[in-house]
């Protein structure tokens, strides 16, 4: 009796883990495709960093450090309001432009790796 009670537990426990686990794939889906439409749709390579700062101030404010090499700028920019950088994934993003046209944002993926936040079709 006590064998079939745990096992009846352990069966809910779970099913509670399975649906926790499958809501957050759900939230970061969400987030992966708002981060994109955002990066991917409306800002495009090629772009004019105001043009790219005013799509990115619809979301929020935001704070910038930036860096220039000869033609090249990277900015690092961060959504100052939490609820925003939570849509947006929790995380900064660096953007990179080259001659003043936006070429590609990054965002952080562990120490000192980043990743491109729009991949091209595979």
């Amino acid at each position: 009796m006590l064998a079939a009670a745990a096992a009846i537990v352990l069966g809910i426990a779970g099913l509670a883990a399975a649906s926790y686990l499958a809501k957050c794939a759900a939230e970061r889906a969400r987030i992966v495709k708002f981060r994109q439409s955002v990066f991917c749709e409306l800002i495009t390579p090629g772009m004019a960093r105001t043009d790219v700062e005013s799509i990115l101030s619809r979301y929020g404010t935001f704070t910038e450090t930036e860096s220039s090499t000869g033609d090249s700028l990277v900015i690092y920019l961060w959504f100052d309001e939490p609820d925003v950088r939570e849509r947006f994934g929790g995380t900064y993003f660096v953007l990179g432009f080259v001659e003043g046209e936006f070429l590609r944002a990054t965002m952080p993926r562990f120490s000192d790796a980043y990743e491109p936040v729009c991949r091209p079709p595979s």
